[in-house]
Protein backbone atom coordinates (compact mmCIF):
# COMPACT_ATOMS: atom_id res chain seq x y z
CA UNK A 1 0.00 0.00 0.00
CA UNK A 2 2.77 2.23 0.78
CA UNK A 3 4.05 1.68 -2.82
CA UNK A 4 0.65 1.93 -4.20
CA UNK A 5 0.25 5.61 -2.25
CA UNK A 6 3.66 6.88 -3.56
CA UNK A 7 2.67 5.92 -7.27
CA UNK A 8 -0.66 7.91 -6.88
CA UNK A 9 1.00 10.74 -5.50
CA UNK A 10 3.39 11.00 -8.15
CA UNK A 11 0.71 10.78 -10.47
CA UNK A 12 -1.24 12.96 -9.16
CA UNK A 13 1.99 15.58 -9.29
CA UNK A 14 2.57 14.97 -12.80
CA UNK A 15 -0.94 15.75 -13.96
CA UNK A 16 -1.03 18.75 -11.88
CA UNK A 17 1.96 20.01 -13.53
CA UNK A 18 0.83 19.57 -16.51
CA UNK A 19 -2.31 21.47 -15.39
CA UNK A 20 -0.14 24.41 -14.28
CA UNK A 21 1.41 24.41 -18.21
CA UNK A 22 -1.89 24.48 -19.79
CA UNK A 23 -2.89 27.82 -17.67
CA UNK A 24 0.78 29.55 -18.92
CA UNK A 25 -0.45 28.72 -22.22
CA UNK A 26 -3.87 30.02 -21.91
CA UNK A 27 -2.12 33.50 -19.96
CA UNK A 28 0.15 33.25 -23.07
CA UNK A 29 -1.89 33.02 -25.75
CA UNK A 30 -3.98 36.44 -25.26
CA UNK A 31 -0.95 38.19 -27.27
CA UNK A 32 0.19 35.65 -29.64
CA UNK A 33 0.05 35.92 -33.47
CA UNK A 34 -2.09 33.52 -35.37
CA UNK A 35 1.19 31.33 -36.14
CA UNK A 36 1.82 31.07 -32.35
CA UNK A 37 -1.65 30.14 -31.90
CA UNK A 38 -1.39 27.37 -34.26
CA UNK A 39 1.77 26.09 -32.73
CA UNK A 40 0.01 26.43 -29.45
CA UNK A 41 -2.94 24.14 -30.69
CA UNK A 42 -0.57 21.64 -31.88
CA UNK A 43 0.81 21.30 -28.24
CA UNK A 44 -2.39 21.68 -26.50
CA UNK A 45 -3.67 18.86 -29.14
CA UNK A 46 0.17 16.98 -27.69
CA UNK A 47 -0.84 17.38 -24.19
CA UNK A 48 -4.48 15.99 -24.21
CA UNK A 49 -2.74 12.63 -26.30
CA UNK A 50 -0.67 12.91 -22.66
CA UNK A 51 -3.12 13.29 -20.71
CA UNK A 52 -5.24 9.90 -21.99
CA UNK A 53 -1.80 8.20 -21.24
CA UNK A 54 -2.08 9.24 -17.60
CA UNK A 55 -5.78 8.62 -17.64
CA UNK A 56 -5.13 5.39 -18.97
CA UNK A 57 -1.69 4.20 -16.75
CA UNK A 58 -4.00 5.36 -13.57
CA UNK A 59 -6.64 2.89 -14.59
CA UNK A 60 -4.16 -0.09 -15.33
CA UNK A 61 -2.10 0.80 -11.91
CA UNK A 62 -5.72 0.85 -9.78
CA UNK A 63 -6.67 -2.38 -11.60
CA UNK A 64 -3.33 -3.86 -10.79
CA UNK A 65 -3.75 -2.69 -7.13
CA UNK A 66 -7.45 -4.33 -7.07
CA UNK A 67 -6.36 -7.47 -8.28
CA UNK A 68 -3.09 -7.97 -6.06
CA UNK A 69 -5.29 -6.94 -2.83
CA UNK A 70 -7.71 -9.43 -3.77
CA UNK A 71 -5.56 -12.20 -4.32
CA UNK A 72 -3.83 -11.26 -0.85
CA UNK A 73 -6.74 -10.49 1.02
CA UNK A 74 -9.58 -11.94 2.14
CA UNK A 75 -13.08 -10.34 1.07
CA UNK A 76 -14.20 -10.37 4.76
CA UNK A 77 -13.08 -8.79 8.07
CA UNK A 78 -10.20 -9.77 10.07
CA UNK A 79 -10.10 -9.17 13.92
CA UNK A 80 -8.32 -5.85 13.32
CA UNK A 81 -10.27 -4.68 10.54
CA UNK A 82 -7.54 -4.29 8.23
CA UNK A 83 -9.02 -5.16 5.25
CA UNK A 84 -11.55 -2.96 5.08
CA UNK A 85 -9.13 -0.65 5.77
CA UNK A 86 -6.89 -1.31 3.03
CA UNK A 87 -9.74 -1.11 0.73
CA UNK A 88 -11.44 2.28 2.03
CA UNK A 89 -7.47 4.08 1.67
CA UNK A 90 -7.33 2.62 -2.27
CA UNK A 91 -10.86 3.46 -2.55
CA UNK A 92 -10.04 6.95 -1.62
CA UNK A 93 -6.90 6.76 -3.60
CA UNK A 94 -9.14 6.36 -6.67
CA UNK A 95 -11.26 9.09 -6.30
CA UNK A 96 -8.61 11.96 -5.86
CA UNK A 97 -7.26 10.28 -8.81
CA UNK A 98 -10.30 11.03 -10.39
CA UNK A 99 -10.97 14.04 -9.08
CA UNK A 100 -7.28 15.47 -10.53
CA UNK A 101 -8.57 13.74 -13.76
CA UNK A 102 -12.23 16.00 -14.00
CA UNK A 103 -9.79 19.04 -13.18
CA UNK A 104 -6.98 18.70 -15.98
CA UNK A 105 -10.09 17.62 -18.45
CA UNK A 106 -12.10 20.85 -17.80
CA UNK A 107 -8.75 23.44 -17.89
CA UNK A 108 -8.11 21.39 -21.55
CA UNK A 109 -11.41 21.76 -22.52
CA UNK A 110 -11.43 25.78 -21.14
CA UNK A 111 -7.72 25.95 -23.26
CA UNK A 112 -8.94 24.66 -26.10
CA UNK A 113 -11.79 27.04 -26.35
CA UNK A 114 -9.90 30.00 -25.68
CA UNK A 115 -7.44 29.39 -28.63
CA UNK A 116 -10.55 28.75 -30.76
CA UNK A 117 -11.52 32.87 -30.26
CA UNK A 118 -10.15 34.97 -33.22
CA UNK A 119 -6.52 37.08 -32.37
CA UNK A 120 -7.95 40.32 -31.61
CA UNK A 121 -4.64 42.31 -33.19
CA UNK A 122 -1.70 41.08 -35.81
CA UNK A 123 1.34 41.37 -35.14
CA UNK A 124 3.30 44.65 -35.84
CA UNK A 125 -0.09 46.06 -35.39
CA UNK A 126 -0.92 48.42 -32.46
CA UNK A 127 -3.07 47.11 -29.88
CA UNK A 128 -6.85 48.14 -29.26
CA UNK A 129 -7.70 50.53 -26.65
CA UNK A 130 -7.99 48.98 -22.88
CA UNK A 131 -6.19 45.73 -24.88
CA UNK A 132 -3.57 45.52 -22.24
CA UNK A 133 -6.17 46.16 -19.15
CA UNK A 134 -8.15 43.52 -20.61
CA UNK A 135 -5.45 41.05 -20.30
CA UNK A 136 -4.12 42.66 -17.35
CA UNK A 137 -7.58 41.71 -15.68
CA UNK A 138 -7.80 37.97 -17.47
CA UNK A 139 -4.95 37.05 -15.79
CA UNK A 140 -5.56 38.44 -12.79
CA UNK A 141 -9.12 36.07 -12.65
CA UNK A 142 -7.26 33.49 -13.75
CA UNK A 143 -5.05 33.72 -10.68
CA UNK A 144 -7.87 33.85 -8.50
CA UNK A 145 -8.93 31.24 -9.85
CA UNK A 146 -6.30 29.21 -9.26
CA UNK A 147 -5.98 30.47 -5.55
CA UNK A 148 -9.66 29.24 -5.47
CA UNK A 149 -8.83 25.82 -6.90
CA UNK A 150 -5.49 25.72 -4.43
CA UNK A 151 -3.32 25.52 -7.00
CA UNK A 152 -0.31 27.78 -5.84
CA UNK A 153 1.87 27.45 -8.67
CA UNK A 154 -0.36 28.16 -11.25
CA UNK A 155 -1.97 31.03 -9.76
CA UNK A 156 1.67 32.28 -8.79
CA UNK A 157 2.21 31.98 -12.84
CA UNK A 158 -0.68 34.46 -13.71
CA UNK A 159 0.22 36.76 -10.82
CA UNK A 160 3.65 36.98 -12.25
CA UNK A 161 2.35 37.54 -15.74
CA UNK A 162 0.34 40.70 -14.45
CA UNK A 163 3.35 42.03 -12.29
CA UNK A 164 6.16 41.31 -14.88
CA UNK A 165 4.11 42.31 -17.95
CA UNK A 166 1.45 45.17 -16.94
CA UNK A 167 3.84 46.69 -14.38
CA UNK A 168 1.82 50.08 -14.72
CA UNK A 169 -1.52 48.27 -14.24
CA UNK A 170 -3.88 49.04 -11.30
CA UNK A 171 -4.36 45.78 -10.96
CA UNK A 172 -0.46 44.77 -10.34
CA UNK A 173 -0.19 45.86 -7.08
CA UNK A 174 -2.99 43.69 -6.45
CA UNK A 175 -0.78 40.42 -8.36
CA UNK A 176 1.70 41.06 -6.53
CA UNK A 177 -0.16 40.64 -2.96
CA UNK A 178 -1.80 37.39 -4.00
CA UNK A 179 1.47 36.56 -5.64
CA UNK A 180 3.09 36.88 -1.56
CA UNK A 181 -0.18 35.24 -0.54
CA UNK A 182 0.66 31.81 -2.54
CA UNK A 183 3.75 31.66 -0.59
CA UNK A 184 1.14 31.93 2.77
CA UNK A 185 -0.45 29.33 1.59
CA UNK A 186 2.61 27.29 0.91
CA UNK A 187 4.20 28.05 4.19
CA UNK A 188 6.99 29.85 2.94
CA UNK A 189 6.92 33.14 5.10
CA UNK A 190 10.05 34.09 4.28
CA UNK A 191 9.48 34.26 0.84
CA UNK A 192 5.91 35.58 1.60
CA UNK A 193 7.35 38.58 3.43
CA UNK A 194 10.19 39.24 0.55
CA UNK A 195 7.31 39.49 -1.75
CA UNK A 196 4.99 41.54 0.57
CA UNK A 197 7.60 44.02 0.95
CA UNK A 198 7.40 44.48 -3.01
CA UNK A 199 3.96 45.73 -3.17
CA UNK A 200 5.08 48.67 -1.03
CA UNK A 201 8.78 48.68 -2.56
CA UNK A 202 7.01 49.28 -6.43
CA UNK A 203 3.71 50.71 -5.63
CA UNK A 204 3.69 52.72 -2.77
CA UNK A 205 0.99 54.74 -3.79
CA UNK A 206 -1.39 51.86 -4.49
CA UNK A 207 -4.40 51.55 -1.43
CA UNK A 208 -2.44 48.04 -1.41
CA UNK A 209 0.43 49.16 -0.10
CA UNK A 210 -0.47 49.34 3.47
CA UNK A 211 -2.44 46.86 3.38
CA UNK A 212 0.55 44.61 1.92
CA UNK A 213 2.98 45.54 4.77
CA UNK A 214 0.38 44.83 7.56
CA UNK A 215 -0.09 41.18 6.18
CA UNK A 216 3.39 40.73 5.93
CA UNK A 217 3.34 41.95 10.22
CA UNK A 218 0.71 39.68 10.89
CA UNK A 219 1.88 36.70 9.18
CA UNK A 220 5.43 37.69 11.09
CA UNK A 221 3.74 37.73 14.17
CA UNK A 222 1.70 33.98 13.54
CA UNK A 223 5.13 32.73 12.52
CA UNK A 224 6.78 33.29 16.18
CA UNK A 225 8.72 36.85 14.54
CA UNK A 226 7.56 39.17 16.88
CA UNK A 227 11.15 41.20 15.98
CA UNK A 228 10.27 41.07 12.04
CA UNK A 229 5.54 41.78 13.03
CA UNK A 230 7.12 44.90 14.84
CA UNK A 231 9.14 45.84 12.17
CA UNK A 232 6.37 46.00 9.81
CA UNK A 233 3.61 47.25 12.31
CA UNK A 234 6.08 50.48 12.76
CA UNK A 235 6.42 50.95 9.05
CA UNK A 236 2.68 50.82 8.82
CA UNK A 237 2.29 53.89 11.23
CA UNK A 238 5.43 55.45 9.83
CA UNK A 239 4.29 55.32 6.08
CA UNK A 240 0.26 55.49 6.46
CA UNK A 241 -0.32 57.29 9.46
CA UNK A 242 -4.27 58.05 9.84
CA UNK A 243 -5.36 54.87 7.86
CA UNK A 244 -7.23 51.71 9.04
CA UNK A 245 -4.10 49.58 8.81
CA UNK A 246 -2.75 51.93 10.82
CA UNK A 247 -4.77 51.38 13.60
CA UNK A 248 -4.61 47.49 13.06
CA UNK A 249 -0.83 47.75 13.53
CA UNK A 250 -1.45 49.99 16.30
CA UNK A 251 -3.10 46.79 18.01
CA UNK A 252 0.00 44.60 16.91
CA UNK A 253 2.39 46.56 18.76
CA UNK A 254 0.39 46.95 21.96
CA UNK A 255 -0.29 43.41 21.56
CA UNK A 256 3.58 42.20 20.79
CA UNK A 257 4.04 44.41 24.29
CA UNK A 258 2.20 42.42 26.02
Amino acid sequence: MRESASGGRAMRRAAQGLATGLCAAVIVSGCATKKDLKQLRDEVVLMQVRQDSLFREMQRQNRMLLDTLRSSFSMQLDAQGQTSHRFQELGQQVTRTEEVLVQLQTLVAELMDRLNRPVPTAAGNPASPGGGAREASEAYEMGMAKMREESWAAARFAFETVVNQFHDDPLAADAQFQLAETFVAEGDTARALAEFDKVEASWPRSPRAPGALLRAGIVAEASGDRAAARTYYERVRQLYPNSDEERIARQGLTRLRG
